[in-house]
């Protein structure tokens, strides 16, 4: 029972009511209260002044229930488009902000990886929901039509859905500093289930591909989400002496990557008490998020005069009719418009496997594209799955295609050329022949498999676009020369077969005298290569020759004092 629960929890994400709701269950309760008071009151004839009074509140609770019910109605069949970039951006840092309040950033229990006492399960849920809820809104607004008669007025008739998500995603980082939200409609825009519809992605101007793909580094996860922290320490070193207020609302995904690898490299096997290092790591994560809640110097920043005075530029984005002066402190920001907030938490909630057949259903598979894969059971830090290479997938991205063939090509003329110069020293030296028949049978085999790689690799096709070749790296051209060799008689071989067997019917014919050219072959080989050998003698022979007229000087001279001496003593 137990499982299935954490199951359904893990696949369900739990979202806040809607304020919307719970003032309209007020307001029905107020009602039904105020009409009950009524007609007791006429039951029992009480004086008119009282009845009027009645009346009349029971009319303004009936009047505040009506508002409310239509204001929740206005909305059922909007779209992001109703509302302008910063507001919808206002609202999710809102959420966010509420949800990280409620958190109780414990040690030990973030030690466990435990969200649920540390209530960050809320802020983590929520993210889930936005991320599948915006995919769901995008696959659907593929097929939208401004025209529809259920469909409220657009704000902009002139915007798009993409584009419209990419400023709610930029004002969320550099105004409202919810990264939370952020990395959640990051996620949405890079699911293959959305990339896949190029109507979506054909509109969007040079301007927003720039956006999207300068906000696609700030959620890399390259070198432990290096992008994200530098930019969190930055963030928190513009609030140095601000305390008790919210100052960014974190990612959770790498604090709880950081954690869990602190865990495994410092803890120790047999219980969870970290190492002096560890602890010390751990502690760092667990301030950086008590700041990001609470304000404060908690970081190792170096103060300064001017950090006490908090200065924060105003954000300008193409579209807005006017600039957004950051807020100090996030809190400020709820409860934010309530009609925005009812819709953002009433959307429909899709799981990845309803996601890829609504997608499909949109637009069926090509005959060249792959089916979609998903996961049945979500894992709650599922890790974002950004693509550097995509950068938003349109047709610019076609025009660019056909150059990557050049490596390809200088690679086979490379090998060519080697293959060339190879077999012109071979075909004039008969010497090594011998061994040649012992590497043909490797080199026809590895052949085959070369031109298998190669066919398959010439079949293989691009999934952005059908007619864009396979990208080769730059890398593969730099090929050794031992390869090469290796490589170039197989391939003379396969062109040429009257060579490769005229070279097998001249060792059949031959092949009871071959023991006598191997014998040869020994002569040649050890009359060919002595040159250090016969150096070595050539050397020592001169010297015992010349040894008596290369005499040192010392020799000389003793000689001569010798020879002096004979001569005295002959006088003598």
């Amino acid at each position: 029972m137990t499982n299935s629960n954490n199951r359904r929890r893990k696949c369900i994400p739990l979202v806040p009511i809607s304020p919307l709701v719970k003032a309209s269950i007020q307001a029905k309760q107020a009602y039904s209260e105020a009409t009950e008071k009524l007609s007791q009151a006429k039951q029992q004839k009480q004086h008119v002044d009282s009845l009027r009074r009645l009346a009349e509140d029971t009319k303004l609770e009936r009047r505040r229930m009506e508002t409310l019910e239509h204001d929740m109605e206005s909305v059922a069949f909007a779209t992001a488009l109703n509302w302008d970039p910063n507001v919808l951006a206002k609202q999710v840092a809102a959420v966010n902000c509420q949800l990280f309040q409620r958190a109780i950033l414990d040690k030990r229990w973030l030690c466990q990886l435990d969200k649920a006492r540390t209530r960050l399960d809320g802020l983590d849920d929520f993210g889930r929901y936005l991320t599948h809820n915006l995919a769901h809104q995008l696959i659907v607004g593929s097929e939208l039509t401004p025209a529809s008669s259920v469909v409220p007025p657009f704000v902009n008739q002139h915007h798009q859905l993409i584009t419209h998500w990419v400023q709610v995603a930029y004002l969320l980082v550099h105004a409202y500093r919810d990264f939370s939200g952020f990395a959640a409609i990051m996620k949405a825009l890079a699911f293959p289930e959305v990339r896949r519809l190029r109507k979506l992605w054909r509109g969007c101007p040079a301007r927003t591909r720039d956006m999207y793909n300068d906000l696609l580094h700030l959620v890399s996860p390259s070198n432990g989400y290096h992008a994200y922290h530098t930019w969190l320490k930055n963030t928190l070193d513009l609030f140095q002496q601000t305390s008790s207020v919210t100052l960014v609302i974190p990612w959770l995904l790498p604090h709880f990557a950081s954690i869990r690898s602190i865990i495994k490299e410092y803890a120790a096997v047999t219980s969870a008490v970290l190492s002096a290092p560890g602890a010390r790591k751990l502690a760092k994560v667990v301030d950086c998020l008590n700041t990001c809640q609470q304000g404060g110097l908690v970081m190792e920043t170096t103060t300064t005069e001017t950090g006490r005075h908090v200065s924060l530029k105003p954000v300008q984005v193409e579209g807005l009719r006017s600039t957004i002066v950051p807020p100090t402190d996030l809190n400020r920001l709820v409860p934010g418009d309530l009609v925005v907030y009812h819709w953002l938490v009433s959307r429909a909630y899709l799981n990845r496997q309803q996601l890829v057949q609504e997608s499909l259903e949109v637009k069926p598979l090509a005959k060249d594209e792959l089916p979609l894969a998903y996961d049945e059971e979500e894992e709650e830090d599922e890790d974002i799955m950004f693509e550097q290479e995509f950068h938003i997938e349109i047709e610019s991205s076609t025009t660019t295609t056909p150059t990557p063939q050049s490596p390809s090509n200088s690679d086979e003329n490379t090998k060519d050329v080697d293959s060339e110069k190879q077999q012109q020293p071979k075909a004039n030296d008969p010497s090594p022949q011998p061994e040649a028949k012992a590497t043909s049978t490797t080199n026809s085999n590895d052949s085959s498999s070369s031109t298998q790689s190669a066919t398959s690799t010439a079949i293989k096709k691009s999934r952005l676009s059908p007619t864009a070749p396979e990208f080769v790296p730059s890398n593969k051209t730099l090929v050794s020369t031992s390869t090469a060799a290796i490589a170039t008689p197989a391939s003379s071989s396969e062109e040429d077969p009257d060579e490769q067997w005229h070279g097998y019917m001249y060792y059949e014919r031959k092949g009871e005298t071959k023991t006598t050219v191997s014998n040869d072959d020994e002569d040649e080989i050890w009359n060919g290569y002595p040159s250090p050998s016969t150096q070595s003698e050539e050397s020592s022979e001169e010297e015992e020759e010349w040894k008596g007229y290369t005499a040192y000087k010392m020799e000389q001279d003793w000689k001569q004092e010798i020879n002096h001496k004979h001569h005295d003593g002959w006088q003598v």
